[in-house]
């Protein structure tokens, strides 16, 4: 079973964002590659006190994504770099894994990447938290939502949806492409509002309320 591994990296003050982005493509992305770490998705997002980064990772196995982290930690020129680029900055990382929904299968990443092209990608992420026992229902409902809107809009396009293996089981984390930039989100919306018969509704039922 392979995973996804978000990690979200929360910098303080916001301020040096443009400086941890420059670290992050000069001398942080060719050690993960290195090890096998590279992220499939990145973007940063903007709120409050503090800026944040968020990666997504696909490896085979938790112990192929095991392995590539002990590999991280054992170079030395890991925290070299760290402690020279990044002083002055608060960074904070968390680190959630996930199994990939079945709306998601592995083959998607690469075709939703591909056909968004090289160039800088608008993503956006919805959490959903699904009511005890309703898992299963909500992901069908969602499976037959995400394609109708792909299909009818051209809005969005779903990079992975995932489901935490460890700690909230009842949340999926759906990522997406937006080919037409963030404005295109009330049009993703509209779209969805649109599919015929009660989809939409029965998998709202599946969701807790906030």
């Amino acid at each position: 079973m392979s995973i996804i591994v978000e990690t979200l990296v929360t910098l303080r003050p916001p301020a040096v964002m443009p400086v941890f982005i420059e670290v992050m493509a000069e001398k942080a992305m060719p050690l993960l590659k290195r090890h096998g770490l590279d992220p499939f998705a990145a973007w940063s997002q903007a709120g409050g006190p503090a800026q944040q980064v968020m990666h997504l990772s696909r490896f085979d196995s938790l112990a192929s994504y095991e392995r590539a982290r002990a590999s991280l930690e054992k170079d030395s020129s890991r925290s070299t770099w760290n402690v020279e680029a990044l002083q002055g900055i608060d960074v904070t990382e968390v680190i959630s894994v996930g199994e990939p929904s079945p709306y998601s299968p592995d083959e998607r990443i690469a075709r939703a990447l591909a056909e968004s092209g090289a160039s800088p990608r608008k993503c956006f992420q919805r959490i959903a938290r699904m009511r005890l026992g309703m898992e299963e229902e909500a992901k069908e409902h969602l499976a037959v939502i995400i394609r109708e809107v792909e299909k009818n809009s051209g809005a969005i396009q779903l990079i992975t949806g995932v489901q935490s293996i460890l700690g909230r089981r009842d949340e999926l984390k759906d990522t997406f492409i937006l080919p037409k930039g963030q404005d295109a989100l009330a049009e993703a919306r509209a779209a969805e509002a649109a599919i015929e018969g009660d989809t939409v509704d029965r998998w709202h039922a599946c969701l807790k309320e906030e």
